[in-house]
Parts: C-alpha cells; structure tokens; sequence
C-alpha cells in the first residue's frame, strides 16, 4: 500500500509543535530512505526562510524572489505596499515552500506486488507542474492532483502507464513497442507522438488532445481501436460512454506545459483561461474584458507578472493580486 505525504506531520515536526505519539508515525514513515530524502529537503528549505525570518531587517522582495525561485514561483520585481509585518511573510513563504516543494521534487513511492516480483513506481504532483522522464527517454509533463504509475518492469516487454489528473506526453519512439496510457474509461496508445489527457476522477470526461502524430484509443465499452489526427480532440463521456471528436486549438490545451505558447489575435478572456492553467491561479477578469481586446504575444519563461504586465501595456487594463492567491483584472 502507498504511503501519502503526512503533510500534518511534517509541518508539526518542522514547527515543533508536534507531540510524542504523531513523532514516532513520522519516524515510520521517515524509515523509507525515499520518504527520509523527501523530508530533508523540505526540511532544509523550510530552515532557509526561516533563517531570513529572524532578525531581520527589511529586504522582504528580495528574500521573497529567493524562495520564488526555488519553488518556480512569480518573483517580485518592485516592492509594493506591505500588508503584512515581515515575520508574517516569512511565516507564509516558509509554509508555501512546504506545500508546494513537490513542484521540484515531487513525491514519488513504490508498492510491491509479490505474486509477480515486480514493484510500481509511482509520482504525484500537488501543485503548480513537474516534469517526468521515465525510462525509455518520454517525457511527461504532470499537473496539479495527478498521479502517474508505471511497474518497474517497463520498457521490458511494454511500455505502460496508468494516469489519474492531467498529463502531457512527448513520447520517445519505438516502433516495436507501444506506449499505453491507461486512464478513467479510456486507453490511449501510441509509439510517438505529443498529446495531452486530461482526466481527473471528479470530471465526468476524459479528453484527449493531438498536437502531433497520431494515437489510437479505446473505451471502456468498445475495445475496437478508434483514431486521432493531429488538431483533434476526443472526449469520452463517463457516463454515456459515448465519444465525440472534433478539430480544435490543441495548443491551447497543452498550453500549461509547453516552454512556449503562441497567442495569434487571442481574447483577454483566453488568454486568461491559459494563464490560470499555466500557473495554477485563479483569474477572475471583467465580464466586460473578455472579449473587448485581442492579443499577439508569444509566452516563454515570463513569470505571470511580467505577462500582466506586458498585457496592460498593451490596452488599458488593472490587475490586482489578492490575499487568497487569486487575480482580478478590471478596466
């Protein structure tokens, strides 16, 4: 059985607030030399802020884009009213950096299955994205709450994963060995090629985005194989397990993890869509916005403030960031 990050845990024992009967769990689980590594990291991260905490005099930008950095966070280029004392920033930062370190090194496990001797290798992304690189040289790209499994015997005889959320794959080509992605009610099978799942247990479908090659696909209740062309988009109805494909902007689909997205006369109101994938915000934009100005830009590693910025330079727009983490844009 997999063991799951005790969050709780860990951040009792880092604030030492944690009491004798939670110390010896977390000793548990800290026996695993994998979960042991885990734990130094964050560990080290979580001492770092706080050394900046103590005695400290005021430079909170730039201890801020320090942490931003390590965490692939938005650095702040100019320092803007304060609306909290200075420890209360460290304070937030050092618990952003606990909750978000699986952004870097995400927290991956491994179960056994005896019958077969052959074990599971598993990753889970919490927040923000994290990139994968499994065995045979294919990259996967893992959104926020999704996990990917594979058994360690991969690449021997196929080349099998199973993906709960939402996944982009540059898959390595083999023309002797198919890439299997199994996944809520549909199965996915490739031998090169870039596409873009998304399928999170709570959703009612699954949708699968070409962006290029070709994928062949299954459903739960038709095995006979269907087909995808690049630009097209199959999404599987959970319940009617019915699907329907039709030709959209893929690129937009995967644009949360390609290194670069192309906006060609795009709606503020789109452009917010893919910002708020992009960088796991929430944007709430004017209803009046959405549709008013259209935008040309290309995106490659600006942090979402310069993107805002770079936007309401271009028509007159004001953004705001909130307490909560959330965006406004207003007129």
């Amino acid at each position: 059985m997999r063991k799951e990050i005790p969050w709780n845990l860990i951040i009792a024992k880092l604030e030492r607030t944690i009491n004798s009967d939670d110390d010896q769990l977390l000793a548990e689980w800290l026996s695993d030399s994998k979960n042991l590594q885990a734990y130094e990291e964050i560990a080290i991260l979580w001492n770092k802020v706080q050394e900046r905490a103590d005695g400290y005099t005021p430079q909170p930008a730039h201890y801020w884009n320090q942490v931003a950095k390590q965490l692939n966070l938005p650095s702040v280029r100019k320092e803007r009213k304060r609306l909290h004392s200075i420890r209360n920033i460290y304070k937030v930062a050092a618990c952003i950096a606990v909750l978000l370190v699986s952004s870097l090194s995400f927290y991956f496990g491994t179960t056994w299955d005896f019958t077969s001797k052959t074990s599971q290798q598993c990753y889970t992304n919490v927040n923000g994205k994290s990139q994968v690189t499994l065995p045979d040289g294919s990259i996967v790209w893992l959104h926020s709450n999704t996990t990917l499994a594979y058994n360690t015997d991969f690449q021997k005889n196929n080349r099998i994963v199973n993906l709960k959320g939402e996944a982009y794959f540059e898959v390595a080509k083999d023309k002797h060995k198919r890439f299997i992605v199994h996944t809520d009610g549909i199965d996915v099978a490739v031998y090169g090629t870039k596409f873009n799942i998304s399928s999170h247990p709570k959703n009612a479908e699954t949708s699968v985005s070409l962006l290029e090659g070709s994928v062949a696909f299954t459903t739960a209740n038709n095995p006979q194989e269907s087909f995808l062309n690049p630009g097209e988009v199959a999404v599987y109805n959970k319940e009617s397990h019915q699907v329907s494909i039709t030709r959209e902007d893929v690129d937009m689909n995967a644009a949360w993890a390609t290194p670069t997205v192309q906006f060609s006369n795009r709606s503020l109101g789109k452009i917010c869509t893919v910002l708020s994938d992009r960088f796991d915000v929430t944007i709430r934009i004017a209803p009046e916005l959405a549709d008013k100005y259209l935008y040309t830009f290309t995106l490659h590693d600006e942090n979402i403030f310069e993107i805002l910025e770079l936007i309401a330079s271009i028509h007159p727009i004001k953004y705001t960031f909130n307490n909560d983490g959330t965006i406004d844009i207003i007129q």
